[in-house]
């Protein structure tokens, strides 16, 4: 599986989508991933709350999340109560996005 940040996702029980480009089909598209236990979702381009709750919803075997706290106040406070009681912790990231000039024309970002 690749994403748009130019990296090479080996999937294994965690996978860090974060600073990629993914949309919100392709993070609901994770949950067939059997044994997916981690994931970080932080400064993700693409991805909707509606989009996280689904997947959320969907992945069963999930035991942490860690997520941006922006997204707390936009997703149904029933649904992070259901993921929390199949035994998944939420850990919500406060960390700015960050863009690093790396040469003339080109950023990076972190």
């Amino acid at each position: 599986m690749f994403c748009n940040c130019a990296n090479t996702i080996y999937v294994s029980s965690q996978i860090n989508l974060s600073y990629c480009s993914v949309t919100d089909i392709g993070l609901l598209s994770l949950s067939s991933i059997s044994g997916l236990q981690n994931m970080t979702i932080v400064h993700l381009a693409g991805i909707t709350p509606n989009g996280v709750t689904a997947t959320l919803m969907v992945c069963g075997c999930l035991t942490k999340v860690k997520l941006h706290e922006a997204f707390k106040s936009m997703m149904p406070p029933h649904m992070i109560k259901n993921v929390e009681a199949r035994g998944c912790v939420f850990q919500w990231i406060d960390k700015p996005f960050k863009v690093l000039y790396c040469s003339p024309g080109c950023f990076t970002q972190r």
